[in-house]
């Protein structure tokens, strides 16, 4: 790798004339390769599945999806049966802490993401701003406080109808429409909602929204892999004191 990254600094700075470069990298190509660079692990070391990187097996029935902002998100479109299952199957998963609503919201729904990625099923993610408190039965105080959540969406098609699904663990038993899932976290007479938009499977953080993400970035995955294992320590103390 470092012989080839020199080779290619060295064609640039001897080239006399800017033409020789683009002429064997187009723009796209010499974006794809910055960001090879850039990346200190590969995907698989990351514990990223070719699918999530390149999808290269069929995705369950891909379905355009305009949001709330007027983009077109490309998503799964399952019926309602298979949605729940698929629910029930992410919410007893073991290494995803759900009994912790407190933080962590954006790992949780990374490798929500991720999951769902590995049995061909493409998700979005919807995001909310504000300031919330949340009734919950995980937390001792009977609620949780946020500013920000987010979770991943998919499409459920029911009577030739498609509307868009949360798939939210940490506060419901089953998927939910996105604005039953926005009155549920904004139910409070102190909850303000200032924000709510859709972005594909890729973004991580609400701080990601102005970006352009095309593909899961390493440093996100990191953070996820990260974060999870603490929630998860955290989630088991608390659950033992209970």
């Amino acid at each position: 790798m470092k012989t080839f990254i020199s080779i290619f600094f060295a064609l640039i700075a001897f080239s006399k004339e800017e033409d020789l470069v683009t002429s064997i990298l187009n723009k796209k190509e010499l974006l794809k390769l910055t960001h090879q660079i850039s990346d200190f692990s590969s995907p698989e070391k990351l514990g990223i599945s070719p699918l999530s990187v390149n999808c290269n097996n069929t995705p369950i029935g891909l379905e355009s999806f305009e949001s709330s902002e007027k983009t077109i998100l490309n998503l799964s479109s399952l019926t309602k049966q298979e949605a729940l299952d698929i629910f029930n199957e992410i919410k007893n998963l073991e290494d995803i802490p759900f009994h912790y609503p407190d933080e962590g919201c954006f790992a949780r729904a990374h490798a929500m993401a991720l999951f769902l990625e590995k049995k061909d099923i493409i998700s979005g993610k919807v995001f909310i701003e504000g300031d919330f408190r949340v009734a919950t039965k995980d937390h001792p105080q009977g609620y949780v406080d946020w500013y920000h959540h987010v979770a991943p969406i998919i499409l459920i098609k029911e009577n030739g109808k498609t509307e868009p699904y949360v798939l939210d663990p940490s506060i419901f038993n089953k998927p939910v429409p996105i604005e039953e899932w926005k009155n549920k976290i904004s139910n409070n007479d102190s909850s303000k909602v200032e924000a709510l938009y859709e972005r594909s499977r890729f973004y991580y953080h609400v701080s990601d929204k102005q970006r352009e993400i095309l593909s899961y970035e390493p440093l996100q995955i990191k953070n996820m892999k990260r974060t999870l294992p603490i929630y998860l320590q955290r989630q088991k103390e608390r659950l033992k004191r209970n």
